[in-house]
């Protein structure tokens, strides 16, 4: 357990500057030399930043301050435009460095993880350096390993987001706009609302499809009469392979092969669904259909005129949009089911599965099944963990990211209590472990319930309107307009692609310390008109958000891999070069997004 500073001391050092001494219970550390720390500050900086080195960075932690002289050092070297985040443990040396020197970037003291979370998602996300103080990691080790730890999973939660949102924006605009006539002919969750008043007492189970789910199928199946079953479409399968059925079913993934989880299968109960879902997991489903909201712009440009969906919160997976839906229906019990969040017993999702059966069916004699698995589980780095029963077993940084949702909310439901059945799982915190035969025997059966019978009445198949002739004809308008706007900003972009190219021809030119050629000039001004001129279209500025996210969020995350070495060393070509690349980017992503919209006039009307 770390020691907590019993006195921090402010001494002066031998030759010049002042050093902190830091009081524990059994020993004194120093922050800084004793003889010349301002030295030694100028030493490590000069070690860490050499003249190529210094601009390679969009962005430094500092993980520990002191007197904050190889902070100094250090911001010297680095261009100004280097985005810095400080971090210290206690307060009282913050305040000895700020009598020391101005600090100019934000400090945070012993920050919370919610507050480091958000100062990193202000961050770059490309290219960060983390520094750690020497003196603070000697002082307080176990912080500041721990507070290294966050830190990267944070960053790499961030990349992943990116990633997510560059791999996905084109499928997501696609489906959206193949799913409309679907969407139109749905109820609105808000038509779930009279549960939220019954008197609810059904225990409920979420039921993920993790290696777990096969030990508790049984359970399930014994129990069904009395359990409200939410089951992630993956799960379904492998439950009705074994004749049980859920009462609900959730789906939010966009790829082709999310929808044969569901195809091939007939249940009549509700579907839970994002509209950027997969078509054809929405088309051959024989029950109702229920939509939830999702941040993607042009969803939410149809809930602005129609209504909206219903909130459900994003974790990442739809388990956790499963078990928002449970709390907000407030379940005395929430059993969570194959909700393991690791690789336990070698796998990465139950037997039974499409994914599983999947890699049965590509086994081969020079690529058997083994190795695919193995090449599956090693995708990313992995993680060790203990499981719930005290094992240690092997996860990565996706089930961790997962994983850290679950611990945010679990703690945070009031209505009852959340029990983990995954014995080979990794632990959630507020969730109580508990073994299939700790279970007491339930009591009531869930068609007595009036929670129950009032699901069965909302939820029977049947058409809903959801909205109006006059509403369609609105939305009909605002998207005719909205394709005429993107037509002009086509041009626009064109037009900017033009003047990107002739600048960098006359840039060629242009010497060194000399003033700019008038023509350069020219074109930088009708550039920057051209910018302001794009940016007053409001509504195609909105929707260029999530069209955008990945050539956008890469350019001003600081990634540097599309400049060449002279646009480097010179700021007049990055600048044009970097304009050009947004320009590029946001004229392939619009020309898709007219595409669709093409199709959608089509697809509005079947």
């Amino acid at each position: 357990m770390e020691q907590q500073p019993i006195a921090i001391y402010k001494e002066s050092a031998k030759k010049q500057g002042a050093t902190l001494r830091v009081q524990l219970h059994d020993r004194s550390v120093y922050l800084h030399s004793r003889i010349d720390p301002i030295q030694e500050a100028e030493q490590l900086a000069n070690q860490l930043f050499s003249d190529s080195v210094a601009s390679a960075f969009s962005a430094l932690i500092f993980l520990g301050l002191g007197l904050g002289y190889h902070y100094r050092a250090i911001r010297r070297l680095v261009p100004p435009q280097t985005a810095i985040l400080i971090i210290e443990k206690e307060e009282q040396v913050a305040t000895f460095c700020r009598d020391e020197m101005t600090i100019t970037d934000p400090i945070l003291v012993n920050p919370t993880k919610e507050e480091l979370e958000t100062a990193i998602k202000e961050l770059p996300s490309a290219n960060i350096k983390m520094i750690t103080h020497r003196g603070s990691h000697n002082a307080f080790s176990s912080y500041y390993d721990s507070l290294w730890q966050e830190l990267q999973t944070f960053i790499s939660h961030k990349e992943i987001n990116i990633a997510t949102l560059g791999k996905f924006e084109k499928i997501w605009l696609r489906n959206f706009f193949h799913n409309i006539p679907r969407i139109r002919k749905s109820p609105r969750q808000q038509h779930l609302s009279p549960l939220m008043a019954c008197d609810n007492s059904l225990p409920a189970v979420l039921i993920g499809a993790g290696p777990s789910l096969g030990d508790q199928i049984s359970w399930m199946k014994e129990n069904h009469s009395y359990l409200f079953l939410a089951a992630v479409d993956t799960a379904l399968k492998p439950m009705l392979d074994q004749g049980l059925q859920p009462d609900v079913v959730f789906t939010v993934d966009g790829q082709l092969i999310n929808s044969l989880y569901l195809r091939p299968h007939s249940c009549p109960c509700p579907l839970i669904a994002e509209p950027t879902s997969h078509p054809l997991s929405l088309r051959h489903w024989q029950g109702p259909i229920f939509f939830f909201s999702s941040p993607f712009s042009y969803v939410r440009l149809y809930e602005s005129i129609h209504g909206e969906f219903g909130e459900l919160k994003h974790g990442g997976s739809v388990s956790t949009n499963a078990f928002d839906f449970l709390t907000r229906m407030r379940f005395p019990e929430i059993f969570l089911v194959g909700q393991d969040l690791a690789f336990s017993k070698d796998r990465a999702h139950a037997a039974g599965t499409y994914l599983d059966e999947l890699m049965y069916n590509r086994e081969n004699r020079q690529r058997p099944r083994e190795q695919a698995l193995l090449q599956q589980l090693r995708s990313l780095p992995p993680q060790y963990r203990l499981a719930n029963q005290g094992n240690q077993v092997y996860t990565n940084d996706k089930l961790l990211y997962f994983q850290n949702w679950f611990n945010r909310e679990i703690p945070l439901y009031q209505h009852g209590k959340v029990i983990n059945l995954a014995s080979e799982g990794l632990p959630l915190a507020g969730a109580q472990f508990s073994r299939l035969t700790e279970l007491p025997p339930f009591s009531k059966v869930k068609t007595e319930s009036v929670f129950y019978q009032t699901w069965i009445e909302l939820t029977s198949p049947g058409y809903h309107p959801a909205d109006h002739e006059e509403a369609k004809r609105e939305f009909d308008l605002q998207m005719e307009e909205l394709t005429l706007q993107v037509r002009f900003v086509l041009t626009k972009l064109q037009q900017g692609l033009e003047l990107t190219t002739e600048l960098l021809r006359l840039q060629r030119y242009q010497q060194a310390e000399k003033p700019l050629d008038s023509r350069i000039s020219r074109l930088l001004a009708e550039l920057d008109h051209l910018d302001k001129e794009i940016g007053s279209l409001e509504q195609t500025n909105h929707l260029l958000s999530p069209v955008m996210q990945q050539s956008i969020q890469r350019i001003l995350s600081g990634s540097q891999d599309f400049l060449d070495e002279e646009a480097r060393q010179n700021p007049l070509r990055k600048s044009i070069l970097t304009s050009g690349k947004l320009y590029q980017g946001m004229h392939e992503s619009l020309s898709y997004s007219l595409l669709c919209l093409s199709k959608g006039k089509l697809l509005r009307y079947e």
